[in-house]
């Protein structure tokens, strides 16, 4: 990482002192900046487990919290309720806005959006990184949807996110990948989501990906490295590669959004522009879709492994399951399964 980078570690601890302990010594051994958690191991208000020196700042009801891993870090706290936590942050990066919220299951999602709506209007100039344990899927952040029915109370609360991220024009950061954010005893699926703001994605580019060395947990550790954009030609920063993600596009929710997008400009102004005019308003239109829907495709790492294989991947993920297993099962179990 760049100087000016920030890595930000996001998982769910299941309120476990264990999970807190590995939590911290893996934030010192990846030299992350910040945490962004969800049901922390707490007593007595306050988050046991982590390294000394770490801060860390929990909501109301202490089933969200954000922990920083660095003294020069100017943090401020604008916003603490029962429903998730918002704090400043400034360092050498410059000023951002991190939240972390935990959306229980079972409970109505319209507060938790509300919430979220609050904190959108705290600070509208600024960068914005908010976290969620959703318990919600959906295509938008790569779910794997053919594990879950159209009637499962995960897929209708995703409908209800998806459509609330497209209306407030926020961006998904989750990437595709093969690996579940939560993966345990009580099943696999996809609920943990990162979003950011447009200013975000302005002066920031952004790599996520899911971590398989990470095993305490029942989710899995989520590494989001934050990079300045590092343009040297004096043009805009905004002005990314013209190339967007397609895989796994659901194409209804491309042309609703694309319709709600394109309602800014009533039909009758938009008829009276020239040619050049409409083909450019058409070309922002379909930009911002594509960013808050796709995401921009980044450029492929160097030196990346060429001998991993599927049947190797498929081993890792046999490991893991049996991992999880172990992990949730009953004492007379763990003992009939190592012998």
């Amino acid at each position: 990482m760049e100087g000016t980078d920030v890595k930000i570690l996001q998982l769910n601890c299941q309120r476990s002192y264990s999970v807190i302990c590995e939590l911290g010594q893996a934030m010192c051994n990846l030299d992350a900046t910040f945490a962004l958690v969800q049901e922390p191991y707490i007593t007595d208000g306050c988050i046991r487990g982590l390294p000394g020196g770490m801060r860390a700042f929990t909501h109301l009801g202490g089933s969200a919290a954000i922990i920083i891993n660095d003294r020069d870090i100017d943090c401020t706290v604008l916003s603490r309720s029962v429903f998730g936590v918002c704090v400043g942050v400034e360092g050498v990066f410059g000023r951002m806005l991190l939240t972390s919220i935990y959306c229980r299951f079972g409970c109505p999602l319209g507060p938790y959006l509300g919430y979220m709506d609050s904190v959108l209007l705290l600070d509208s100039s600024s960068p914005l990184i908010l976290d969620l344990d959703a318990n919600a899927c959906s295509c938008m952040w790569f779910s794997k949807m053919s594990r879950i029915t159209s009637s499962h109370p995960n897929h209708i609360r995703g409908v209800l996110l998806s459509e609330w991220l497209v209306t407030t024009r926020l961006i998904v950061l989750n990437e595709s990948s093969e690996m579940y954010t939560f993966d345990g005893p009580r099943g696999c699926s996809d609920i943990d989501v990162t979003v950011a703001n447009d200013m975000a994605l302005t002066n920031f580019d952004f790599s996520w990906k899911i971590r398989d060395d990470f095993g305490v947990s029942d989710h899995s550790l989520i590494e989001i490295v934050v990079s300045q954009h590092r343009a040297t030609d004096g043009t805009n920063p905004i002005n990314l590669p013209r190339r967007w993600r397609l895989r796994d596009v659901n194409w209804d929710i491309y042309s609703e959004t694309f319709g709600w997008t394109a309602m800014d400009v009533p039909i009758e102004d938009f008829r009276t522009l020239a040619i050049d005019s409409q083909v450019s308003q058409i070309d922002r239109w379909m930009c911002t879709v594509n960013d808050t829907l796709l995401g921009r495709c980044r450029r492929t790492r160097q030196g990346e492994v060429k001998w991993w294989t599927r049947a190797l991947d498929s081993m890792r993920r046999n490991v893991r399951r049996l991992r999880k297993r172990f992990q949730g099962g009953k004492y007379e179990e763990l003992i009939n399964f190592v012998s």
